[in-house]
């Protein structure tokens, strides 16, 4: 957004949007980025202040003029798999240790410890070239998920391998099979509602 506003108030200057004659120079270049649209919209900024000024009224109002540019990014889904690549790839491959015997304890918890520090180091390299600020983003929202899944993975290869030891090897197979089905289906339907919320 680019605002301007007038150094004389309200008594003397007003700004009226021509919005019919307004636009943008279709020759702008911007790496990466492309515009969709402009929008022009006019308004006035009250001060309760007379400036220092003890002969002017306790307040003044100044005509100002909002351009409001809608830009996008190009080749967006290029971006987010270099940023998400990082994610997505670590659960894919903790996903793979609920077809792991649960008494094979070094790769069955190996793998998504391993994939939980792969995923913590991708949200720190974010984090490094995309401004943080407190509000909840994309990639906050997806890195929460990804903790969530890699932990319930341990959690359940935890039961899976308690059971084995009790004897119950039908009843942990069970588990595994139904936490991949069920963790892989629960990641896959939260991210396609995040990014659906994103791109609306």
């Amino acid at each position: 957004m680019i605002n301007i506003e007038a150094t004389d108030d309200t008594s003397r200057l007003v700004f009226i949007a021509d919005t019919a004659n307004s636009g943008f120079s279709r020759n702008i270049m911007l790496n990466d980025w492309a515009i969709e649209s402009m929008h022009v919209q006019t308004s006035n900024a009250e001060y309760a202040t007379n400036f220092g000024d003890p002969t002017s009224p306790n307040g003044f109002a100044y005509s100002n003029c909002a351009f409001t540019l809608t830009i996008h990014r190009k080749g967006s889904w290029a971006i987010f798999y270099k940023l998400f690549a990082g994610a997505y790839i670590p659960f894919l491959i903790s996903m793979l240790v609920f077809w792991i015997n649960p008494k094979s304890v070094d790769p069955r918890f190996g793998l998504s410890v391993g994939a939980l520090f792969a995923v913590v180091a991708n949200k720190y390299v974010i984090e490094s070239s995309v401004k943080v600020n407190n509000s909840l983003t994309l990639a906050d929202n997806i890195h929460a998920v990804t903790f969530l899944c890699l932990f319930l993975t341990v959690f359940v290869s935890t039961i899976s391998l308690l059971w084995m030891q009790q004897g119950k090897e039908q009843r942990s197979r069970q588990l595994d099979r139904m936490s991949f089905w069920t963790i892989s289906s629960i990641y896959l339907l939260v991210n396609v509602i995040l990014l659906f919320q994103a791109h609306h």
